[in-house]
Formats: structure tokens, sequence, C-alpha cells
């Protein structure tokens, strides 16, 4: 399939720039061609979706229902605009179909496998929100204030033009994002939608730039378009079903902790330049700029968030054996100081239960150690269950012992002690 939709394209280029039909077969046959290329592009990621399972199926499911959008859109603008209604308002059902495709990849990318949960996905989504929101703002004070001026007759075209530019540089700072921060494993077709994403955003803005000024599409964007839907394609069938990646946490390089706020000042100021003297259209600089803050704010709650679980785990796992999860040597000493200080205060009687596994070794040495660590579990569960205690795995101060697996240095036989506190 990967290769027939490469000598499509082999075709299909050759067939525009070579011109051989004719201007008025080439603009059909691009139209046609531009279809069909959205159709493969849809079809691949729906055979995606059938064989991959779990966050890969719930990514690609959103993938498809934006390229099949896309599709959808295709076939209303070569429809509208070969049946003359080029210049009705129905087009604008084209555009919206468009911009479903946008909304998708930001779905997929809350969902995606790499981040490895989903807010991992959501601050990927903020930040590339961030990076594109200013590089808009930026862009609209040096370029498109001037492009877009009075070319749109509503104030409803006007936003949907506007939206395009929008949805490309959120697009691709998404895409790009992703690419750097892929796992293995998922690289490749991470990478193919990507340059695929890319070409699609460099010819929409080579159309949005020839319609502001009155020309016609040239074949170069048209070639652009059905390249970045074979990528698509060609991406959607180099995935294949892998397992999801563990949600570590990872230490994020300095780079990638302030790569969103770089743009960030350059738009604010051409932001105030732009709005103190109302030069021409102010509306999308505001609208842009209170996006941003919006999301900026949502970026650092969703880090203060991040952050204080981050500091919750860290404190479990110092007080916590990380096999057994029962309490340490350190959380044991603490919650009998508290004990004896409140039984100090209030003269209520402490107990200290040391229980013995009997035969522990034999255990460990028959069944593995792990099977002798879901013992201990299972013995600290079972006590924890039945009375308000905690549960440790504390062995005496005269054995040399491993709790993970209850071996002494002494060469003795080990015995597994669970100590156990009252707490109120």
């Amino acid at each position: 399939m990967a290769a027939a939709g490469g000598l499509g394209l082999v075709a299909f280029a050759g067939w525009l720039l070579l011109d051989l039909g004719g201007p008025a077969a080439n603009s059909v046959s691009a139209a046609l061609g531009g279809i069909a290329f959205s159709v493969f592009a849809t079809g691949c990621a729906f055979f995606a979706t059938m064989r991959v399972r779990g966050r890969q199926r719930a990514a690609w499911t959103c993938l498809t229902v934006g390229l099949a959008s896309y599709a959808v859109g295709d076939v209303l603008w070569t429809y509208l605009n070969l049946a003359g209604y080029g210049s009705s308002p129905a087009v604008m059902l084209a555009d919206v179909s468009y911009l479903v495709f946008p909304v998708s990849i930001c779905a997929a990318a809350l969902i995606s496998p790499e981040g490895a949960g989903t807010r991992s996905g959501l601050r990927l989504v903020l930040d590339g929100m961030i990076i594109a929101t200013s590089t808009f703002i930026i862009l609209w004070s040096l370029v498109l204030r001037d492009l877009f001026a009075g070319s749109a007759s509503s104030t409803m075209k006007f936003a949907l033009s506007v939206a395009y530019p929008f949805t490309d540089l959120v697009v691709v700072a998404i895409a790009l994002m992703v690419v750097t921060k892929g796992i293995n494993g998922f690289r490749l077709p991470l990478r193919l939608f990507a340059a695929g994403i890319v070409i699609l955003a460099a010819a929409n803005a080579m159309y949005v730039y020839l319609a502001a000024n009155d020309r016609e599409t040239t074949d170069l964007v048209r070639l652009g378009w059905a390249s970045g839907m074979y990528l698509a394609g060609l991406a959607a069938l180099s995935s294949e079903p892998r397992p999801a990646p563990l949600a570590q946490p990872r230490t994020l390089s300095k780079l990638s902790l302030w790569l969103p706020y770089l743009p960030l000042p350059f738009a604010v100021a051409l932001g105030v330049r732009e709005l103190w003297p109302q030069i021409g259209y102010t509306g999308p600089v505001l609208g842009a700029g209170l996006l941003l803050v919006f999301t900026a704010l949502l970026r650092q709650f969703l880090l203060l968030d991040e952050n204080r679980t981050l500091r919750v785990t860290v404190a479990d796992i110092a007080l916590r054996d990380p096999v057994t999860d029962l309490a340490n040597r350190a959380l044991f000493n603490d919650r009998l100081t508290h004990a004896m200080q409140f039984r100090a205060r209030n003269a209520v009687p402490v107990a200290v239960l040391l229980a013995d596994i009997d035969d522990f070794k034999l255990v460990n040495d028959s069944l593995g150690h792990p099977v002798g660590d879901l013992l201990l579990r299972a013995v600290g569960d079972r006590i924890q269950g039945r009375l308000p205690l905690v549960a440790a795995g504390a062995p005496g101060d005269d054995q040399k012992q491993d709790t993970h697996h209850g071996q002494q240095s002494n060469g003795s036989s080990p015995h597994a002690h669970l100590s156990t506190i009252p707490t109120r």
C-alpha cells in the first residue's frame, strides 16, 4: 500500500509539473488527486486503528476522524469550485471541515502513548499552544496584518482565514515537540507524521498568501497537500502495536522548560506596539494575547500540581519499602515516637507487636525471593486490614537482615518481623 501510494504521488507530481493535460484538465486532476490522497491517509489511519491497542488505538482514532473530516473538506471544496460556487458562503463548510483536522491532532497528542499519561499530553499541548500563540502575534505584527487587511468580506470569513495560520502553528509546534521527546518504538511514525504536518503547513501558508493577493493556487501548493497526506498515511502504515511506556518521571532539560517561553517577550512587546496605537486589525492580537495569558497560567497551575504530586510521591517512597510497600524503619520510628508522645500526654498504653514468619528462608529458597516479597506484603496487608495499625518490615537489631529477601549475614535462620504500632 505504501509503494502504491508512492507511485501515485510520483505520477501525480509528474502530471502537474509537466503540464501534460493542459490548464483545465490539470485543475480537475489536481482537485481529484488531492481527494485521493486525503482518502488514502484516512484509510491508512483506519488500518492503524485496527492494528494497535490501548492508547495507540485512541490516538489513531482521533487522527482518523480528523483525516476523514479533511477528506470531506476536499470533496466540498472541489465540488463548489468546479460547480462555480467558489465564492459562495457554502465554502465555509469546507473550511470548518479542514479545521477539524488540527483539533484531532491536539486530541491525539493528549492521549498519545509517547507521554505515558494524559497529564503529560496536556503539558505538551499547552506548550505547543504557548509557542504557536506567541509566534502568531509576532507574525501578525510583522507580516499577517498587512496581508489580511481588507481581504475578508465578513467577520466569519475573516476568522476562518486567520484560523488557518494559527492552527498550522499549533500543530507544527506540537509535532516538533513530540518528535524531540519521542521514545523508542514510536519515533518513525512520529517523524513521518510530523514531516507531513510541516509540509501541509507550508502549503497552507503559500495558499493563504496567494489567496490574499487574489492569485491562483499553484501546482506546488497542490503537490504539498498531496505529499503531506501521503506522509500521514505512511506514518499510519508504519505504526505497530507496542506496549505502552511506563509512566516514569523524566529529568527535563533547562531548554525544554524554557523553550515554550522564548518567543513570549517578543510577542508581548510587539503585541503592545500593535494595540497601543490602534493600528489595523487589533482583534486577532487581542484574542491571541488573552489565549496566551490563559494558556500560560494553566501551564503554571499544571506545573504546580505536578510538583506537589512529585513531592508526595518522593516522600512516600522515602518512607516505604519499594518491594513490599511496607513502612520502613524511618516511618516506624516516627510513628513510634508519635505514639510515645501521645502516651505521655494522655496516659494511653502503647503496644508493639512482633510477628515472626517461621521457615521464611524455606519460602525464599524453594519458591524464590519474589514469592517471599509477596508473602511479606500479604501478611502486612492482612494485619493492616484487621487493625488500624502501621505495618513495617523491621528486622531485629541483632539481625543484619535484608527486608526484601530475608537474607542474614550470620547465616542463621532468618525471620521476617512485622512491627506494628497504633496510630491515632
